[in-house]
């Protein structure tokens, strides 16, 4: 190969590679700015909240971006909560509805699918706060 072809091949490939990592950069600052304003919606974490997630069984009747095994197809499946204006169907999407929603479901729907699971505030807040990353 003559030298100035490699020089070529070289300036692509170095391109390439700059553009791979800058998208990966990009894509971990985005990724880190939602998780910042959705602890700070909710007052949780979002990490310890897809651990909550995983800790409670969410998965089994949610389908859950992220969680590891949360295919479950009984409840709604929950890409995209974060965008959506309502909760169960009747509550605001806002954060006290869907902390609430999330720690006694059967106070706001007696009867329905969703059951209480006992999870205390705090939990229930790094949940939400979770959920809200799911744009």
């Amino acid at each position: 190969m003559p030298p100035s072809l490699r020089l070529i091949v070289g300036l692509i490939v170095a391109g390439l590679i700059w553009a791979a990592v800058s998208l990966d950069v990009q894509r971990r600052h985005d990724h880190a700015y939602v998780e910042a304003a959705a602890s700070a919606l909710t007052g949780g974490d979002p990490r310890a909240g897809l651990r909550a997630i995983r800790r409670y069984g969410c998965g089994a009747c949610h389908a859950i971006p992220g969680a590891p095994r949360a295919d479950g197809q009984v409840g709604p499946a929950l890409k995209g909560i974060a965008s959506r204006g309502f909760l169960a169907g009747r509550l605001p999407n806002d954060p006290d509805a869907m902390i609430a929603w999330i720690r006694t479901p059967q106070a706001i729907n007696p009867g329905g699918g969703m059951p209480d699971m006992g999870m205390s505030e705090h939990e229930a807040r790094d949940i939400a706060a979770y959920l809200y990353t799911l744009k």
